[in-house]
C-alpha cells in the first residue's frame, strides 16, 4: 500500500520497508514474498549471509538472484563493520 507523506511529497510503498524479522534478519514483505514464492523459508537461516548464499546457489531465477543483489548491498551497508 503505497503512503503519502505530506511535508515533503514523498510515497512509498509500505511493502518495501525492512521489518525486523523473528530471526533478527531485516526482510521487507515483498521480499518475503519472493522467498515464499520459490519455498525458501527464511526462519531457517541464522543470518543474512548465510541466506544470500543459498539463493546465489539457485541457478535460472531472475526474482531470486535480484533478491539476492538486494539483500547483499542491505547487508554491506547495514551489517558490515566500516
Amino acid at each position: 500500500m503505497k503512503k503519502r507523506c505530506d511535508n515533503m511529497n514523498l510515497e512509498f510503498d509500505e511493502n518495501d520497508l525492512k521489518i525486523e524479522r523473528k530471526n533478527k534478519m531485516f526482510l521487507s514483505n515483498n521480499e518475503v514474498k519472493t522467498l515464499e514464492k520459490y519455498n525458501v523459508n527464511y526462519n531457517n537461516y541464522d543470518s543474512l549471509s548465510s541466506l544470500i548464499f543459498d539463493l546465489n546457489e539457485i541457478d535460472g531465477d531472475d526474482d531470486l538472484e535480484q533478491l539476492a543483489i538486494e539483500l547483499s548491498e542491505f547487508n554491506y551497508y547495514n551489517n558490515q563493520n566500516k
